[in-house]
């Protein structure tokens, strides 16, 4: 029986009943309220990242805004849907705000897998890890309706694939450690093993923190990869799990049959599923509307029909990623301005410059260098001085953060970004502006 691995004792059947009781209950919290925002997901990341921005002396509360969390889901993110988009936006900028680009790994890291809930459970209970492994590609919809799983079998083994339907690409680089990190801490907790994957690759570039990833999952780690996922021996699937509970999966597999159903497929902007084959096809050189509609299976006249429906062009697309992605990647020290032209599509690095040039108004050699800069100076400063210079360092925040908004992306009604009919800041650009200042001093 499993259930003293729940409640903390063979004897204690009733408290476990509450806890999986309450897991079931985090999958069906104000679904009709929910529908307008697209899939959801638990917010089950959220809390720990925001019990580090507390610890690290930094407002949440600004990110949150920020990220499309309202002010009212602060209470506890564990116990709630949230939009799937506004969790991968916060981890990102709390990975930015708190200075960790493997915030994702290093949350799943200290995390508990019982947190993703009913998921867990019934993947907990079954007798083999290959039997888990089926459970969650079935049932992963219920913690997040982005996510999709797949079994993929392969020469060595079999390879645990992870696809975010719904979401861009380059919105996914903390989600996606966090989900497979995560993962793999599951295993290791229902197995009582210390799981070793063959392989994990994930589709995203890095160049720093790799030993972190190598030291986590104990095994080769790859980046900028074809797909996310993490490849498993036979000999491993076939591994009994100690939490195996034949009557509890009896239980749990029609609560899960219910969930899994009633989690409707909500429809996904044809903008994310557009940026994100972009961002596939970009380093191979062919980002255009022709290859890109035809792996969404649709003409390229009806691509371009549906997009200007949602206000969007292709061409916009493409540009506005390559900006996108260009600024994410400056900040990997690491990574040549050459392989950043390659990843962007660009067939030299003189053609990227010159485009960064257009969006930035600087080389990107300039913006890099400045940031380093001024990363060195905040690094370099004795902690106890820093708040004697919070003047000088909230005037340096505020240039930056009013840079970065004139040089970033187009208006946007949500962020607050842009200017108004007048050539101005408007006034809800001007707060916006102000609390991301007020944000980068606490965290300097």
């Amino acid at each position: 029986m499993m259930w003293g691995f729940f409640a903390g004792s063979p004897a204690e059947t009733d408290p476990a009943l509450s806890e999986l009781r309450s897991a079931a209950q985090v999958t069906i919290v104000s679904k009709e309220d929910a529908a307008p925002l697209g899939p959801m997901a638990i917010g089950f990341a959220i809390n720990p990242a925001l019990a580090l921005l507390m610890r690290a002396g930094i407002e949440a509360r600004p990110l949150l805004i920020r990220a499309g969390l309202s002010e009212e889901h602060t209470v506890d993110f564990s116990l709630r849907r949230v939009p799937a988009a506004a969790q991968a936006r916060f981890l990102e900028y709390a990975a930015e705000a708190l200075g960790d680009s493997a915030l994702g790994l290093h949350l799943a890291a200290a995390g508990d897998p019982r947190t993703i809930g009913l998921i867990f459970y019934v993947a907990a209970a079954a007798k083999t890890l290959g039997e888990a492994m089926e459970l969650m590609t079935r049932y992963v919809s219920i913690a997040d309706e982005c996510a999709r799983l797949n079994l993929a079998s392969r020469p060595d083994g079999v390879a645990l694939e992870y696809k975010f339907v719904g979401l861009s690409r380059h919105l996914l680089t903390q989600q996606s450690e966090f989900a497979l990190a995560m993962a793999i801490k599951a295993i290791r907790c229902a197995s009582g093993r210390e799981i070793r994957p063959v392989r994990v690759r994930f589709a995203h570039v890095r160049t720093s923190d790799l030993k972190d990833f190598v030291r986590f999952f104990g095994c080769p780690v790859e980046f900028n990869a074809p797909s996310d996922h993490l490849a498993f021996s036979r000999e491993t699937l076939a591994l009994p799990l100690i939490s195996a509970d034949p009557q509890l999966l009896r239980i749990l597999r029609p609560i899960c049959e219910a969930e899994a159903g009633a989690a409707k497929e909500r429809a996904a902007s044809l903008r994310a599923s557009v940026e994100s084959e972009v961002h596939r096809l970009l380093p191979q050189g062919h980002a255009n509307i022709e290859t890109v509609a035809k792996s969404l299976g649709l003409s390229t006249r009806t691509l371009s029909r549906n997009l200007a429906a949602e206000g969007s062009a292709f061409t916009e697309i493409v540009d506005e990623l390559r900006h996108t992605l260009a600024l994410q990647y400056l900040k990997e020290s690491n990574l040549p301005l050459a392989q950043i032209a390659w990843l962007l599509g660009y067939g030299t690095a003189t053609s990227f410059t010159h485009a960064f040039r257009r969006w930035a108004g600087r080389p990107p050699s300039t913006v890099r260098s400045e940031r380093r800069g001024l990363r060195e100076r905040l690094t370099a400063a004795p902690a106890r001085k820093r708040h004697g210079m919070a003047p000088l360092l909230f005037v340096s925040n505020l240039v930056i953060v009013c840079l970065e908004l004139l040089q970033s992306t187009p208006p946007d009604e949500d962020s607050g970004r842009g200017m108004d009919a007048s050539g101005e800041l408007g006034e809800r650009a001007h707060q916006v502006v102000i609390k991301r200042a007020l944000a980068r001093t606490e965290a300097g």
